[in-house]
């Protein structure tokens, strides 16, 4: 994260700033290793130089990659959605600006809290890759010309609550994202989103932060068209993407404003018509749409037995996540059209508010050299 100093330190004498070496030493370091950003005013950069007592490397840290890069730190904090704003111990924590988390410097004399900021997902070679990735791809469209640096947590789909409540006692920034396996629009949220919510108001510092998907999972925010470049040489799993680029036509041609069931279908294992039957009747339209279009079988039911277990769509692959992550992977020039496609996708409406927040949470710059005197 780039982490800026209130304005108050720039008054501060070598006694004031005696409690801080510690915190400050490690901010400097955690810039210098590439881990966050330091972008404090040069009015504070002058206070530190006089009142803090700095090893050589952090003073040449502070001078060459901090103090003579001001402007273009200055411009990163401009363009990042979240920055931290340090304030003195006791200091009422009131932010500068909007868009600033603010919290005690003190809270950086723990070398901990100034490690790379962590990505907590429930499988972190797949959920947390797609997420770094879409993040990476698209970041300078997004505004952020910065290097990302997240350290993906695997939380372990029904061990990530606990993860996360580890994580809520400790002081380095931390996001968690979960699916919230919900099967339609109006239910409730799955196991693992709810143990993850029961930690909100536990977390001991405010860069500690989680967010439940408004969709079953991150499965279905996932552009459909994309899977058949993802499965380019499966036809059988093509004959399976193809009902569902057809429901998509169809909602686009009727202008359906009804919640899409793309959002809500498990698209791993598919449908049956006791899943739909199972919905609550108020719930159940947008799957009854969805049976109709992708099945002409199904045109003529009702969907209302939870007995018949006829299967509606037999869902895309159990392994499709992974195999887009391995696609994206492998194929670095279909990167950017995935993103492009992710951002014309009614999912970008709130899948770039994640998107921002990694960047934000993962601003950081390049390892540096030590320079000699």
């Amino acid at each position: 994260m780039i982490i800026e100093l209130s304005h108050h330190f720039a008054d501060f004498s070598a006694a004031d700033w005696q409690p801080y070496h510690s915190a400050v030493e490690n901010i400097i370091q955690a810039h210098g290793q590439g881990y966050h950003l330091f972008s404090p005013s040069r009015d504070v950069i002058a206070s530190i130089e006089r009142g803090c007592q700095l090893s050589l490397t952090q003073q040449q840290v502070l001078r060459f990659y901090i103090k003579e890069r001001i402007s273009i730190l200055a411009g990163q904090v401009r363009s990042a959605d979240t920055t931290i704003l340090c304030l003195p111990n006791g200091v009422d924590l009131r932010s500068e600006r909007a868009n600033q988390i603010s919290q005690p410097l003190g809270v950086f004399a723990d070398l901990d809290a100034c490690g790379p900021s962590r990505l907590i997902t429930e499988n972190a070679e797949v959920d947390g890759a797609l997420l770094e990735l879409v993040a990476e791809t698209s970041g300078r469209q997004l505004g952020y010309g910065m290097p990302l640096r997240i350290e993906k947590v695997h939380g372990g789909g029904g061990t990530t609550g606990a993860c996360y409540q580890a994580a809520c006692k400790r002081a380095r920034p931390c996001i968690c994202i979960v699916d919230s396996d919900r099967k339609y629009l109006g239910d409730a949220n799955g196991e693992t989103a709810r143990k993850v919510i029961e930690c909100e108001g536990t977390q001991v510092h405010p860069t500690v932060c989680s967010i439940v998907l408004p969709v079953r999972e991150l499965e279905n925010a996932i552009p459909i068209s994309a899977l058949f470049e993802v499965y380019k040489d499966n036809p059988q799993v093509r004959s399976r993407v193809s009902p569902l680029i057809e429901y998509i036509t169809h909602r686009r041609v009727t202008m359906t404003v009804d919640s899409s069931a793309l959002d809500f279908v498990d698209l791993k294992l598919g449908l049956k018509r006791s899943d739909i039957a199972r919905v609550p009747a108020a719930e159940r339209q947008s799957l009854k749409q969805f049976a109709h279009v992708v099945s002409a079988a199904e045109r003529a039911l009702d969907h209302d037995d939870p007995s018949d277990e006829t299967v509606v769509h037999a869902g895309v692959s159990m392994g499709m996540l992974a195999q887009v992550v391995s696609f994206l992977v492998q194929n670095g020039s279909e990167r950017r059209a995935f993103v492009n496609r992710l951002m014309k996708s009614p999912a970008w409406v709130w899948m770039e508010d994640i998107v921002r927040r990694i960047l934000s949470y993962g601003a950081a710059g390049e390892r540096l050299p030590v320079r000699a005197t």
